[in-house]
This record gives structure tokens, sequence and C-alpha cells, in this order.
């Protein structure tokens, strides 16, 4: 089997593969005696099909499939060995040689279509200048952190009647159309926080209630039809909320008061535990440092995008566009038109180049993650969500075992590594170009990031720059105090959905 790669243009190139039947008749030929092994035909015993019936019927697709299989794996071989640069792999070009119909030639040719890595001029990293956006931290972002770890740390107390800041123990029971206990409807026992339903005339009701007291709700009310949040507080699946049509009767069997933690030295001794902390000004102060580094993420994140896209807007990069069409279309296994395709190929072509900046930038700087780093990776953000043994150690057979089974599914790899690989052309970036600063209050953050992602381009990207990267205003730290109750787990998740604080981008 001999290769031939003969360039068209500087970003697209024609390679001929010429065959012999030596190359691949022993491989077909094995491999229709083994499907003959195995066939079951009627008027044949298994295993004594003859061969020149087994070759009659499916000789043309094990040839296509071997010689295929066969050539791609030579092809392999041939761009390793020769360091070409190509986009992608190369595509058959049927309209020259279809493989299909080649099945009674014992010699013969291949053609495929190949992209060429487009060389182009780009400016220097060092040497670029871009707007990067810091978000100023208020004080009310202080006190609505303060707050949280006040209520983490706070304590509970029984009530005699429900007032607007209260939680509800209630056992909710399904009501038929007559108002009356449905039969064999839905019953769960489960919680209210009253300051978190959202409409003010309905958390009405809800105030002055009292321990055994019954009133009839309508659950779409009070979780505002959030159909997620009727879920779990009925423990039913989601997709069965649909069907609920009628009210339930809530039973009050608890009433709870939240009091705060005071803001004295046994909170300061639970929060932040290294940092020595003895007063309310150096707990503000040590908040307003982690909302910093909370929102560094976002402004990071801008500033990375904002980068790549100038880069791509100053710089000129000639892209092998037939073949792309080409190669979309077969990727995408014909479920997207080529006329599709086509159309929309302004809006593709600028996630090539996109993708192109990015892969320069990785290997103009000798960044590569291997699975290796994504697994170490891995067990370091386990260390973080998980408590130490009796010896502060974290065992390392159990780390071991959390990623071997983490990255037993080959997709879970994949998109740790593209993560990482992402995080650190970010840290690259960050490092070489120059910052101009600017600080902005975080409704101007929001307002700047919303008008920078309307370029279409972002939106077809195939590899989005999206990190799975959740911040918990609740510390992890914090570890749960003597009072601990399930329904604050619930209450903090709460209130961070309300706030829609930072991430919702």
């Amino acid at each position: 089997m001999d290769f031939t790669l003969e360039k068209i243009d500087e970003v697209n190139a024609e390679l001929k593969v010429d065959i012999v039947e030596e190359d691949y008749s022993a491989k077909v030929e094995q491999s229709l005696r083994e499907q003959g092994k195995k066939l079951r035909i009627d008027g044949f015993r298994t295993g004594k099909i003859p061969f020149s019936f087994i070759k009659n019927r499916f000789g043309k697709d094990v040839f296509a499939d071997e010689v295929n299989k066969m050539v791609y794996d030579k092809m392999s071989d041939y761009i390793s060995t020769n360091h070409l640069d190509i986009i992608g792999y190369p595509i058959p070009n049927i309209e020259k040689a279809d493989l299909l119909k080649l099945s009674e030639a014992k010699n013969f040719s291949l053609y495929y279509i190949v992209g060429l890595r487009p060389q182009f001029q780009m400016e220097e990293l060092e040497k670029l200048e871009v707007n990067y956006y810091s978000i100023e931290v208020t004080d009310g972002e202080i006190d609505y952190y303060l707050n949280g770890m006040r209520r983490r740390f706070g304590s509970l107390s029984q009530q005699e009647a429900s007032s607007a800041d209260d939680y509800l123990d209630v056992e909710f029971t399904e009501l038929d159309e007559a108002g009356n206990v449905k039969e064999a409807g839905i019953t769960n026992k489960t919680f209210i926080t009253i300051e978190f339903i959202k409409d003010e005339e309905i958390r009405k009701k809800f105030i002055g209630l009292k321990k055994n007291e019954s009133i009839d709700v309508d659950l779409r009310e009070i979780f505002n039809n959030d159909e997620k949040e009727i879920a779990k507080k009925l423990a039913i699946v989601q997709s069965n909320v649909a069907d609920i049509k009628n009210l339930f009767r809530m039973l009050v069997t608890e009433i709870k008061h939240l009091d705060l933690a005071p803001l004295d030295e046994t909170l300061f001794s639970k929060v932040y535990v290294e940092d020595n902390i003895s007063s309310e000004e150096q707990l503000r102060e040590r908040i307003r440092k982690e909302i910093k580094s909370e929102t560094a993420f976002d402004s990071n994140k801008m500033f990375t995008n904002e980068v790549l896209e100038t880069l791509l807007k100053n710089t000129v990069i000639n892209i092998p566009e037939n073949f792309l069409k080409r190669y979309m279309f077969d990727l995408n296994k014909g479920k997207v038109p080529f006329k599709d395709i086509e159309s929309n190929f302004s809006h593709y072509a600028d996630a090539w180049k996109y993708q192109l900046i990015e892969t320069r930038i990785l290997h103009e700087n000798n960044i590569s993650v291997t699975e290796e780093d994504a697994k170490e990776y891995y067990k370091s953000y386990l260390k973080s969500n998980m408590m130490p043994d009796e010896n502060g150690l974290f065992p390392e057979e159990k780390l071991e075992a959390n990623a071997v089974s983490y990255f037993s599914k080959k997709e879970n790899a994949e998109k740790l590594i593209e993560s990482l690989t992402e995080m650190r052309l970010s840290d690259v970036i960050l490092s070489k170009v120059i910052k101009i600063k600017n600080e902005v209050s975080y409704p101007e953050f929001i307002a700047l990031s919303s008008a920078k992602h309307k370029h279409d381009y972002e939106h077809e990207h195939e590899h989005d720059h999206e990190h799975e990267h959740e911040h918990d205003h609740e510390h992890e730290h914090d570890h749960d105090h003597e009072h601990e109750h399930e329904h604050e787990h619930d209450h903090d998740h709460d209130h961070d959905h309300d706030h829609d604080h930072h991430h919702e981008h």
C-alpha cells in the first residue's frame, strides 16, 4: 500500500492510496470465513455454508469494511511518520473512486481530500492590551455572606405560631376534584421556608399558622410553578408534576425559627479557622477577600474570551472551506443537511479559526494535558470536598478508586481534559496579556457580559468555554454545628437560587 500526498494549495491537499490485492485479500477472506462460522441460514447447517455462497452474498460489504479499516490504520501511521499537520481526518473522495464499486478490481487507487492546518501571523500575547473588568465588592454583598454564616451556625427553636422568617415542617396530602383526600394519592413529609414564597399574598397565608393546623394549598402558587421544586417537595419524578391538577392538604407538624448566630468569638472560631479572626471587622474583610476570589473567576473568563475574540478579529486565517464543509457533514453522520452547513458556514468558519488560535497558543506555550494530569486534578478536587481521616489524611486508595471509577467513562475523561486544557490556556493569557484594569459594579459587569456574548460564533463554537463552576456562598469548610438541620441546606440552596448571585450569566 502506497500513499502519495499532492498539495493543491496551502490549505488543501489530495491523498492518493494505491492498493494491490496482496494488501487486503487475506484479511477479507479471513473475515468472510469467520462470518460463515456464525451465520444461520435456512437450508444450511451452521458452520457448513459454502464459502462461494458467503462471498457472493457478503463479499462487497466485507471487502469495503476491511479495506476501509486497513487504509485508515495505515493512513494514521503515514500521517504520524511524515508529521503532516492536518485538520481532522482525511475524507474519502467517492466522486473519484467509490470503494463499494471496486470490489471486483484487484489493484486500485482511493482518493481522500485533506485539510492542511493553515499557517498565519498572530499578534504576540505580550503586546496585546485588553480591558480587564474586576467586580467591586459592596457592603451589601458582604452582608449577604455574613448573614449566610450566621444562619449556618444559628440555633433552631420551636414556635407556637409561624412568622415570616420561620420554617414549617409539613405533610402534603393530595386531594381529589371534590376537595376530599384522594385515594392512593400523593403524600409526603417535607418543609417550607416561608420567606422564600415569592408571591406576597400567598406568603401571608402561611403566617400565623399553628402546629397541627391544616390548610388546602396550590403547590404551583407556593413554589412559583417551579416543577423541579414541586417534584422535590413531593418526592416524585419531575415529569409527573404536569399531571397534578388538584390542591393539597398541608398539615403543619412543626414550626421552627432560626435565630442567627451572634457576632462573637464563638462564631469567629468556627469560620475561616486558620485566619484566627477575632472581630467583626476582620471577618468582613476576610469575606471581602473570599468574594473577590469568587468573582475573579468571572472576570478572568471574560478577559480570556475577550483576548481570543480580539485575536480572531485581528488575525487573517485562510481555512480549507470546502474540506471543512465535507468534514462537518461527515462528522455529524449526515444528520445536519449539507445545505444547512453551507448556509451557516460563516459562523462555523469563525469557530474553526477560534479553535486554531487556541491550538496555536497551547502549542507555543508547550501546554498539553494527559489523562494522568486530569486524574491528579480530579483527586485534588476530591480532597477539597471530602473530610480527612482521623489522622488528617486523605487515603490514597480511596482517592484512586474514585478516580478510576470516574475515568472509566470515556466522556468523563475527555470532558475533564478539555476543561483542564482551557484552564491552562486561560492561565497563559492572564499571565501574558496586558490588562487595562476597570472596576465595575456587579450589574455593570452583567451588562457588559451580556453585550459581549451576542456574537453568533460563540453559540456555534463546538467546545464553548463553559466550566462546571459552582460557588457555595456558605463556605465548604464551615462544618455542621450541633444544631444541624436538614432544612438549612435546602434553605441555603433556595436563597442562592432566589438571589441569582454572580454566576447566572
